[in-house]
């Protein structure tokens, strides 16, 4: 699976396997519930916050058309069931206005477009004597989703055929708020740029002044994708050498006025000649695209005892 469920947002490109507990089968009845309640919970996948914290989304390919994301239903009985329970899980669109009205300094959501989804597996059964259910799967299509908005899908639990009349979904955790974090900054965009690779140490005070001479060049891609890490940053691949955990993380202040690059390498942080210089910065806004470009002058060993680099690159959003 190509999406990765987090509570922070995490660097792209990043595969991350989603790993489920197996269906536990219950050889004897024992108490699992709390003061003998039956509650269905969607379950959680390593986070907190009433199945919101944990179910942060983000797409390793966003231009992919498919990219399938499973989840399981979780009973908690004093007493497991000695038949199968039908579970239904449905989109519960009304939850993302509400959610959005309980924390109004948060971050503001839409609800995803259906064309951006398809509830593929709907109805799944908890197998008599166990307390986990089949999988569901939601088939997102990353390619029609805006990555520089706030998107929603909250997922509920529906209906529980076969369960006792007593039963009921988790006031919380009945309801996962699937979700992706948008950013302006995020999106396509077009580089143009050069490596400039040198023997040794080389000196250069930064724009205007021209590269230093001796400098062998290399190309760079020339179309990046800028990944949301949060609604403020966006990680870019930097240079060619995103295949070595290279990025820029460029992040905008709070009305993306400005912006301040970083970097997902140590060596690009503990570089002692490391200089960086961002010109030319126009801020996103409904009217007009991101533009910036960053200047990035370093050692390629730590201490400074190996090759200087500098990069040129030009960034244009799409």
């Amino acid at each position: 699976m190509n999406y990765i469920p987090s509570k922070k947002a995490l660097l792209p490109l990043l595969l991350c396997g989603f790993v489920f507990n197996a269906c536990k089968k219950v050889e004897t009845p024992e108490p699992i519930g709390t003061g003998g309640q039956k509650i269905f919970s969607i379950m959680d996948y390593g986070g907190t916050g009433d199945n919101y914290g944990n179910s942060a989304l983000i797409f390793s390919d966003p231009s992919s058309t498919s990219e399938p994301l499973d989840f399981q239903i979780d009973y908690s009985t004093p007493v497991v069931s000695d038949k199968d329970i039908t579970i239904t899980v449905g989109v519960d669109a009304a939850a993302v206005a509400k959610y959005n009205t309980a924390n109004p300094t948060g971050p503001q959501y839409q609800l995803l477009p259906t064309n951006a989804y398809v509830l593929t597996t709907a109805t799944g059964k908890i197998p008599a004597k166990q307390t986990v259910s089949e999988a569901f799967t939601i088939t997102f299509n990353p390619s029609v989703i805006d990555v520089t908005k706030n998107y929603m899908l909250p997922i509920t639990i529906k209906t529980a055929d076969g369960a006792p009349a007593d039963a009921k979904a988790a006031s919380g955790t009945g309801t996962a708020y699937f979700h992706l974090i948008g950013n302006p900054l995020a999106g396509v965009y077009t580089v143009t740029g050069t490596r400039y690779n040198y023997t040794g140490t080389v000196s250069w005070s930064g724009p205007p002044a021209p590269f230093p001479a001796g400098g062998t060049a290399s190309a760079i891609p020339t179309s990046k994708l800028a990944v949301p890490v949060d609604g403020q940053t966006v990680s870019l691949e930097f240079a060619a050498l995103s295949a070595l955990g290279y990025y820029y993380q460029v992040t905008g202040d709070a009305t993306f006025a400005h912006i301040s690059v970083d970097f997902s390498q140590d060596l690009l942080n503990a570089s002692s000649s490391r200089e960086v210089f961002i010109k030319d910065y126009v801020p996103p806004s409904p009217t007009q695209k991101a533009h910036f470009h960053i200047y990035t002058h370093y050692n390629n060993v730590a201490g400074g005892g190996g090759n200087d680099r500098i990069i040129d690159e030009e960034f244009t959003q799409q």
